[in-house]
């Protein structure tokens, strides 16, 4: 069985811009001997410097067919991981905290029925906030710092994932603009229709002059409603409420008054 190729890494800095001279490049580099295929240098003495990676290939002779393609790499002090990551539902998304000091982060998520992580969008601190979220629907996170350097980008090692299954616990926004119209036998209720995409149905409340508020009605996400059952010459007061498709229902509105004739 033939013997695998020993190996000559060298790893040494370099003047970028300068003209480059591999064989006197290569006098002062520290080289790394063996058979593997990885290997690891400590970087502290390269801090701040552009560096240059190359590799020959010996046979048993001792004969080498000269450097391999030098790869380059601006090196940096390590990336501190970033720590006490958590994640918590909120009404527009998945919100991301996490404490670090990086010039940048790259926030990676797998979601439900996803194998791989994907990349999201570039976040310059934290928190980050993941709108393209569902509730019910399990997401796990990732986030490492990144910094640029000349030759391309440093990052950290990353962290344990963080996961999370948000749950909608978030009303719907009050309703706002609520009116009446009176008649002789009815009221007319109108108010301004909420946004909300899970927006189920309004509630309808009313209480008989200073009495309590009684809810006497519901519409399916209809910003009108008609009140048939009032007496003439009694004094009402109304508000509404909105109620999404998991239950949450809102603060009452302003309430508005009237006095039928």
């Amino acid at each position: 069985m033939a013997h695998p190729p020993q190996a000559r890494v060298f790893v040494g800095a370099y003047t970028a811009g300068a003209a480059f001279d591999p064989v006197a490049w290569a006098r002062q580099a520290r080289v790394l001997t063996g058979s593997e295929s990885r290997y690891v240098t400590p970087a502290a003495e390269f801090y701040g410097k552009d560096v240059a990676v190359s590799v020959k290939l010996l046979n048993p002779r001792g004969r080498d067919a000269g450097f391999s393609n030098f790869a380059h790499v601006q090196v940096i002090p390590a990336l501190t991981t970033p720590r006490e990551i958590t994640a918590r539902a909120t009404a527009k998304g998945v919100e991301l905290n996490w404490q670090g000091a990086a010039p940048a982060y790259r926030v990676l998520r797998q979601g439900p029925d996803e194998k791989q992580y994907s990349l999201l969008e570039p976040a310059a601190a934290s928190p980050f906030l993941d709108d393209k979220t569902a509730f019910g629907k399990t997401y796990r996170y990732l986030v490492q710092a990144v910094a640029k350097v000349s030759t391309g980008s440093a990052e950290s090692e990353l962290p344990a994932p963080v996961e999370i299954t948000p749950e909608d616990t978030f009303p719907p926004s009050v309703p706002a603009g609520l009116s009446a119209v009176t008649g002789t036998k009815s009221v007319e209720l109108v108010w301004a229709r909420n946004t909300e995409p899970d927006l189920a149905l309004y509630r309808v409340y009313r209480a008989a002059g200073s009495g309590d508020w009684q809810k006497i009605g519901e519409t399916r996400a209809t910003p009108n409603y008609s009140d048939r059952t009032v007496a003439a010459g009694s004094t009402y007061r109304y508000a509404v409420s909105a109620v999404d498709q998991s239950g949450n229902e809102s603060g009452r509105s302003s309430e508005v008054t009237v006095v039928l004739p």
